[in-house]
């Protein structure tokens, strides 16, 4: 005799009890998450004590942390561990700024601290337009405003800063650090596009802004200054192109 009807003898659970047993997973393991998250938080082991900074003069330690902080701590995780942890500063650092050219990060974890290696941009030179004054290194890069100076001991440039000729200018300064030449005074004239740099002893050297000046300028470095000596010279014209004048 065949039986119509059959008997399962285990119990089927309810849908409410798998739903319990997903919401107390999902509960236990966001309270993992959060409980090693807190304790990469506030394990001190991972604290940062130090923060060390070699070769900073443009600003101060506090202003260069302050600057880097919104860097690191970008998004609301990362906030939370705190500025001085080690997590933080697993990534790299893209921190720029006008006058810095470069900073190289060294993490010592065991002495829990950090050392920043700052490289400045080397002061080159002074532009002064009315009011104003800009550094600027030997690649004409302007980073920095800059005092009022009086002396020989850097170049300063007086009058409007050119749009094209800047490159020439600055090639103009070179070669006169280069020949061990100071400058008195150094004016750019706008309309006309020249240079004229007088030097302590007296001469007035004139450039043109708008050619390249290294050919006319060894040219007559080497064939008349040598030769004369600058004392005995009032003016020296390298305006125009391939022609030397000198009084």
């Amino acid at each position: 005799m065949r039986l119509s009807n059959y008997w399962d003898s285990k119990p089927k659970k309810s849908p409410v009890v798998w739903r319990i047993k997903i919401y107390l997973f999902v509960g236990g393991l966001t309270l993992a998450i959060l409980a090693v998250w807190y304790g990469i938080a506030n394990w001190q082991f991972l604290k940062f004590k130090n923060f060390e900074i070699d070769g900073l003069s443009i600003f101060s330690k506090e202003t260069l942390l302050n600057n880097i902080k919104p860097l690191l701590l970008k998004n609301y995780f990362l906030a939370s561990l705190g500025f001085d942890n080690f997590v933080v500063w697993l990534g790299e650092l893209d921190y720029r700024h006008p006058a810095i050219e470069s900073i190289e990060v060294k993490r010592n974890f065991w002495e829990r601290k950090i050392v920043f290696n700052v490289k400045e941009k080397e002061r080159f030179g002074i532009w002064c337009q009315e009011d104003a004054c800009q550094w600027f290194d030997q690649n004409g890069s302007f980073f920095d405003i800059a005092p009022f100076t009086e002396g020989y001991l850097v170049y300063k440039i007086s009058g409007e800063r050119p749009e094209s000729e800047t490159a020439n200018v600055i090639k103009i300064l070179r070669l006169l650090k280069e020949n061990n030449i100071t400058a008195k005074s150094i004016v750019f004239d706008e309309r006309l596009r020249e240079l004229e740099v007088v030097i302590p002893e007296g001469t007035k050297i004139k450039f043109n802004a708008r050619a390249d000046p290294e050919a006319i300028f060894l040219s007559a470095y080497e064939g008349v200054v040598k030769k004369l000596g600058w004392r005995a010279m009032k003016h020296l014209d390298l305006t125009v192109e391939n022609r030397i004048y000198y009084q």
